[in-house]
């Protein structure tokens, strides 16, 4: 009997196929519209909220969180995120302003976007994205995201930055969390407060590395 593929939630409406960056075909992993109570999750960046949500209310076998976005409530984390303009437009009911000049760049100037979401990033990311097979698929991702699923991308945002933090505590089956030391999208002080939070927690520190390159250090490992 084959193994059972674990359920992906991905960073980003559109960005189901980020798996790439890790050397993982899209089609090792099940999509998370087909996560099930006895499954095994596997949530990157902004997806553990949804992951976590989807297990507060119907369960899962166990959750493993690849440099996890936490409930922005639980700590002062926006001046130290990348991300942290959209997150603000969004909760100021601003994002859709944001996302539409986002999606100009997408199209028009994909370089120039690049250049602005990568300007801080760790240097473990901009190692895995130096290579230009590499900025030819995050410009592809790009354009999906904020191009042909803008509407998505823009709904996901502004239910993250919501209060979720009351459902942690219905999360009770085993997390396991693997974060970046250098990560500048998701803080790894981010981690520590959802280890605080949840019942069942375990965090994994990786040194120097950062958003997508944890990403690609342990998606193939989980995978083996």
């Amino acid at each position: 009997m084959a193994p059972v593929k674990p359920v992906y939630f991905h960073g980003v409406p559109g960005w189901h196929d980020e798996v790439t960056f890790a050397g993982v075909s899209p089609h090792a992993l099940l999509p998370e519209e087909q996560a099930t109570p006895d499954a095994k999750l596997i949530a990157f960046s902004l997806g553990a909220h949804r992951a976590l949500k989807y297990a507060a209310h119907n369960g899962a076998r166990g959750i493993v969180l690849i440099a996890p976005a936490a409930p922005l409530t639980l700590g002062d984390f926006l001046p130290h995120m990348d991300g942290a303009p959209v997150f603000r437009a969004a909760a100021k009911s601003r994002l859709g302003l944001v996302s539409f000049g986002q999606s100009l760049m997408a199209r028009y100037a994909p370089g120039l976007l690049r250049r602005v979401l990568l300007s801080n990033a760790a240097p473990a990311d901009l190692a895995l994205f130096a290579t230009k097979d590499a900025q030819v698929q995050l410009t592809a991702l790009l354009r999906q995201s904020m191009v042909s699923r803008r509407a998505d991308y823009v709904d996901a945002v502004i239910d993250y930055v919501q209060d979720w933090s009351p459902l942690l505590k219905d999360v009770t089956c085993p997390v396991t969390i693997f974060h970046g030391s250098a990560d500048t999208w998701a803080p790894i002080s981010m981690a520590d407060a959802l280890c605080q939070h949840l019942p069942n927690a375990t965090l994994h520190r990786l040194r120097d590395m950062g958003h997508y390159s944890a990403l690609a250090h342990v998606l193939p490992k989980l995978l083996n």
